[in-house]
């Protein structure tokens, strides 16, 4: 679904993003996105941070939620659900993020726990993908989206659009809150 043209009036001054290059960096590490994502939106749109930790081993699942989400910073499909109903294994978990650690190249990513994000049935929420290109905010996803999904894309993605690529971003709406899932560039 193609979305009205991009409002280019939300641009954000270049001192605040200071080119795509450093768009990059910050939205490249899922803990940075958030951070830019708080600026945009604010920091009610953030999923609650349960814990950091720099090694696999370093988790305590005994202090986290039933329900959590564990992601590495970097890396693609790093990432793991575990709902209240689940019985998480740990060495199974520990296992797959010693795999996200391993395979980055550079600094190893960090691994991070947030809140499961519910619908109201108790399911998982809603992701809403949206794809900015060439000026254009499209949904990527069948059904039409709240106007609150749309200008909350707009606001993220607001200066970003130009050079090679696009950019993608995951939003949900909990509990008629958007909620903030993912940033980045392709």
């Amino acid at each position: 679904m193609l979305l009205p043209p991009h409002p280019s009036a939300n641009t954000p001054p270049l001192g605040e993003l200071h080119g795509l290059a450093r768009l990059l960096a910050r939205t490249a590490d899922r803990l940075a996105a958030r951070t830019f994502a708080a600026g945009r939106l604010g920091p009610d749109c953030l999923p609650r941070l349960h814990g950091q930790w720099q090694q696999a081993e370093e988790i305590d699942f005994t202090r986290l939620p039933a329900g959590f989400v564990l992601k590495a910073s970097r890396g693609h499909a790093c990432s793991r659900l575990v709902q209240a109903s689940d019985q998480p294994d740990p060495v199974a978990l520990r296992q797959a993020a010693d795999r996200w650690l391993a395979r980055e190249a550079g600094p190893p990513p960090r691994l991070f726990a947030e809140a499961l994000l519910l619908a109201r049935n108790g399911s998982p929420a809603l992701a809403w993908r949206f794809r900015l290109a060439e000026g254009r905010l499209t949904v990527l996803c069948d059904a039409p989206p709240d106007r609150r999904l749309v200008s909350a894309a707009a606001r993220l993605t607001a200066g970003l659009d130009g050079g090679p690529g696009s950019v993608r971003l995951r939003l949900h709406l909990v509990e008629d809150r958007v909620m903030f899932g993912s940033i980045r560039r392709e």
